[in-house]
Parts: C-alpha cells; structure tokens; sequence
C-alpha cells in the first residue's frame, strides 16, 4: 500500500505548543531601581522626561534573536524588517554556495 503524502501541520497543530510556553513573571525579571531626577527636559511636553521607555529596552533584541533562532540570520540594526531580513537570507545562502 502506497503511503499517503506528507502534509503540512496545520496552525492548530503548530501553535498548540506555544501553550506550553511560559510568559516570564515577577519572580524572572531583574530587580530594577527608578531614580527621580527633578530636572526639565527640553525636548518632553512641559519639561517632562519619559518614564515608559525603560521597559521597551529589551523588546527589539528579544524580537532579534527569536528572528536568528528561527531562521539563523542575524539582523543587527533596526528597523527589523521582511526586506532586510530576506536580503540577510540570501547573502548568507550565496556566502555558503561559495565555499
């Protein structure tokens, strides 16, 4: 008997494992210290500085390296994009072919 061809999974099927996944909690977060500084800023509305930014700090690296470990190209320099990342594919599909 003729085995029945491959098919791909279907969304269900690959992103039940991302129930698995583990959202990170108080207790994985490093301990962060906010510091007052009783300064204007020029540039803000009103003199006042940016309080929401520190948080966002690591959100571009993190979305950087899951782009590296899905497809093993790493892109460095913002904004991460389709074009970029396809070109980054590419080149290191040629450099691979040369060797």
């Amino acid at each position: 008997m003729e085995k029945p061809p491959s098919r791909s999974p279907s969304a269900f099927e690959r992103y039940t494992a991302m129930l698995l996944w583990f959202s990170k909690n108080r207790p994985d977060i490093p301990k962060m210290d906010a510091i007052m500084v009783e300064e204007r800023h020029d540039e803000g509305p009103y003199g006042a500085k940016g309080v929401g930014e520190a948080a966002l700090s690591p959100t571009a690296a993190t979305i950087a390296n899951a782009v590296y470990d899905a497809v093993g190209v790493r892109i460095e320099d913002l904004p991460l994009n389709p074009e970029k990342l396809l070109i980054a594919i590419k080149s290191r599909k040629e450099m691979k072919n040369d060797h």
